[in-house]
């Protein structure tokens, strides 16, 4: 299940926001972060996970850590960051997951997991393949069965 509410940004979230402002040169994301600034509103997606997996190939610091959630029967939710899962091995995730997000950039700005650890399964995707491409910086999707490729669907149900 998920559920997502708005909320104030706080103040730090609001220096982290504004330290991640892309360069002038990318200006269309620049003016979208700055909008996002701007509105100094957070979404705050609030997870039941019934499944995860663990998505990494490797781990920071040459790459982010990366969870697929399954939070509904056709309901899932993507994820990658470099700092926001930094949790002790195997304390992480647990059954409830609150990830704060900027509205519009989709960057993670922080995560709070509850509960019950829920066991991780290893990936069923080729690293070398891109199952899910996240753009302009984002690093969370919500994604819907039905918008996923089958061959996607095919490998979540075969684990």
């Amino acid at each position: 299940m998920i559920g997502a509410i708005k909320r104030s940004l706080s103040d730090q979230e609001r220096q982290q926001l504004l330290h991640s402002l892309p360069s002038f040169l990318f200006r269309a994301r620049r003016k979208v972060a700055q909008q996002e600034l701007d509105a100094g509103v957070a979404e705050v997606l609030n997870l039941e996970i019934i499944r995860a997996w663990d998505m990494n190939g490797c781990r920071p610091p040459c790459c982010p850590n990366i969870y697929l959630f399954q939070v509904g029967e056709k309901e899932y939710v993507y994820a990658e960051s470099w700092t926001a899962f930094d949790y002790p091995g195997g304390q992480f995730p647990r059954r409830r997951l609150h990830i704060v997000l900027s509205p519009l950039t989709k960057r993670i700005l922080s995560a709070h997991p509850e509960g019950d650890i829920v066991p991780l399964d290893d990936s069923p995707f080729d690293p070398a393949t891109d199952y899910f491409i996240l753009s302009g910086g984002a690093e969370c999707d919500v994604l819907q069965s039905n918008e996923m490729p089958e061959e996607v669907l095919s490998l979540l149900t075969a684990t």
